[in-house]
């Protein structure tokens, strides 16, 4: 009787094995995976599960999404590529109930990033129509707003999937960007952070602890800046960040140090150079500090705040004759300044004015924001052949 338990026991030990081994590899559970890994942004262990199903009929709508999806992700991917990508498979898996706003929010993607904004949209509405929850359309709605410049809209979306997906620390990262250009810097920082309690391993996690310093220090929180950017690596802008809190600490030879090592590396730096004079000022040197802050000037010229501190320096050290130098072409400036505020404010209410958007990056650019520029440029690229009349009739923006 022992000799039989003997065998068995591992016989029956194996069989159980063998059966969950089944019902873990069952094509089924690799369709679940598949999906999930979609859902959650997985691209390494979507493609394995794909592998696993890409020859099974009956798995053929699954399949077909799983791979656009990859395709979508592929940093190979270009314009031409995205234009003919699997469009007769989303069209195929469009059919499926089950998927159709799936489908839909993909071609919808696939659209946006080859520049056909109008179909974009329309792909993303028939998904949202085939299911309001679909976070795919939601996501790519969020990007089309805020390229277009509709920070609002944008944000309602972004919210929307963020709610929706606990573990996307993407998301919040991004409405930080948003929150930040907007100057909302406590808000922006609440959502830096939530970015980095979700995953504060991503490979992005470094710029978000940057951007979150950069915002505390707005706010003058210097012991928080210093724990936000503890583990970034010593760049400059890292290093002037905390030569900035260690003067606000009060620790004037740190700082000094700190500020001197960048300057070390480039001597041209001119946030290096804005930081180091109001050091000096604040020990009252304001003389070794005019200078720096000449310099600095001339580097940047549409800087305003940094042209404001070298006339506050002459005054302080009683040159008013060269203050007033320094000020002339300043009110220009301030208006140039007004201007653009107020046409990025005009652009928030109107969604559909490509020209409005090239004003925009063009005054911009002659304001030294060049990856401002850069965006609105984007921003009115997609509109110029974009008639949004129908779609903003449909879905009027709040």
């Amino acid at each position: 009787m022992r000799n039989l338990i003997r065998i068995a026991l591992p016989c029956a030990a194996m069989l159980i094995l063998g059966c969950l081994f089944a019902s873990a590899s069952a094509p089924s559970k690799h369709v679940q995976r598949g999906m999930d890994c979609l859902r959650s942004g997985d691209a390494e262990r979507a493609q394995y599960e794909l592998l696993s199903i890409n020859s099974r009929p009956q798995y053929e709508v699954q399949a077909c999404l799983l791979r656009v999806w990859l395709s979508l992700r592929s940093s190979v991917s270009n314009q031409a590529a995205l234009q003919n990508i699997a469009w007769d498979e989303l069209r195929y898996a469009a059919e499926d109930r089950e998927y159709q706003a799936l489908a839909l929010a993909l071609m919808g993607q696939a659209a946006y990033e080859a520049e056909r904004l109008s179909d974009a949209l329309n792909f993303l509405e028939g998904s949202l129509k085939a299911d309001p929850g679909e976070v795919e359309a939601h996501r790519w709605l969020g990007a089309i707003y805020y390229d277009i410049g509709l920070a609002d809209q944008a944000m309602q979306e972004l919210q929307y999937v963020a709610r929706r997906e606990r573990a996307n620390a993407g998301v919040h990262h991004l409405m930080g960007l948003i929150l930040r250009e907007r100057g909302e810097y406590a808000a922006a920082a609440e959502a830096y952070r939530e970015s980095l309690t979700r995953q504060p391993n991503r490979p992005e996690a470094t710029e978000t602890r940057i951007d979150l310093g950069g915002c505390l220090l707005k706010m003058h929180q210097y012991d928080e800046v210093l724990a936000a950017i503890a583990d970034c690596p010593d760049s400059p802008e890292v290093l002037l960040m905390r030569a900035d809190c260690y003067a606000g600490q009060g620790k004037i030879n740190l700082a000094m140090e700190t500020v001197d090592a960048v300057l070390a590396l480039d001597a041209e730096n001119p946030s290096a150079l804005s930081v180091k004079a109001a050091i000096l000022r604040a020990e009252g040197d304001v003389k070794t500090a005019i200078p720096l802050l000449a310099h600095a000037v001339a580097l940047r010229p549409n800087d305003y705040a940094l042209r404001y501190r070298l006339v506050s320096a002459y005054r302080e050290a009683g040159e008013d004759r060269l203050a007033d130098d320094a000020a002339v072409g300043m009110e220009d400036l301030r208006r140039r300044l007004d201007r653009y505020h107020a046409l990025v404010e005009r652009a928030g209410a109107d969604a559909a004015d490509a020209k409005l958007r090239y004003e925009i990056a063009s005054l911009a650019r002659e304001l030294g924001m060049g990856e401002t520029a850069d965006n609105w440029l984007k921003a009115a690229h997609l509109l110029e052949h974009a008639d949004l009349r129908p779609w903003l009739r449909a879905n009027p923006t709040p």
